[in-house]
């Protein structure tokens, strides 16, 4: 990559910048926000929590949810992309391996069960799998799943 420098700043091209504080703000309560809703959808159950539920929660006002999220299911959603992104690193490091291809396999689906048991409260599913799908290819938008996730 070539660097050049942004005359007005004085900064290299690429460069980041750290986040200022009303950033750091809000990308903290869109954590907590998630946080939150995943804490509620596993013991209410995905269906029974309200956006009401969530806000209410975190002592915030429901417009200020919407600030962050367009719905309950853009939650999920974000939940679902962050479960991918791991996912798709755990087969990078697991691809990289030396091993055969029932090995990597093996290895993969047992770290997916681990995953799914640990994430099941009191022995059932905060939402069904195809709640989730839905949410997931309704915020990406296309029935694409987004590439590159666990709360």
């Amino acid at each position: 990559m070539e660097l050049h420098r942004i005359p007005s700043r004085g900064k290299w091209a690429g460069d980041t910048e750290p986040l200022g504080l009303r950033e750091r703000k809000k990308a903290r309560l869109r954590q907590e926000i998630i946080d939150t809703a995943v804490r509620l959808f596993r013991k209410r159950g995905y269906a029974k929590t309200r956006i009401d539920d969530i806000v209410q929660s975190l002592e915030i006002s429901q417009p200020t949810f919407f600030r962050y999220f367009p719905s309950k299911d853009a939650v999920l959603g974000e939940v679902g992309r962050r479960g991918f992104a791991c996912i798709t690193e755990h087969l990078r490091n697991e691809l990289s391996s030396e091993a055969t291809t029932d090995e990597h396999l093996s290895r993969l689906y047992q770290e997916l069960a681990r995953r799914a048991e640990a994430d099941r409260p009191c022995g059932k599913p905060w939402f069904s799998p195809v709640q989730w799908i839905r949410c997931v290819l309704r915020t990406c938008g296309s029935t694409r799943i987004c590439a590159g996730i666990a709360p």
